[in-house]
């Protein structure tokens, strides 16, 4: 399977912005905020 370099771009893109974003937050959020952190964000996607 061939994948467009614009989409994998944007994949990586969006990880390196979602893991900047938890990074910011992680250190205050339990288990369960962190569940609630990442439905949230797939949610949005």
């Amino acid at each position: 399977m061939v994948i467009d370099d614009d989409v994998a771009m944007d994949n990586k893109e969006i990880i390196e912005t979602l893991r900047k974003k938890f990074a910011r937050v992680s250190a205050v959020l339990d288990e369960r905020g962190r569940r609630v952190w990442a439905a949230a964000e797939a949610e949005a996607r």
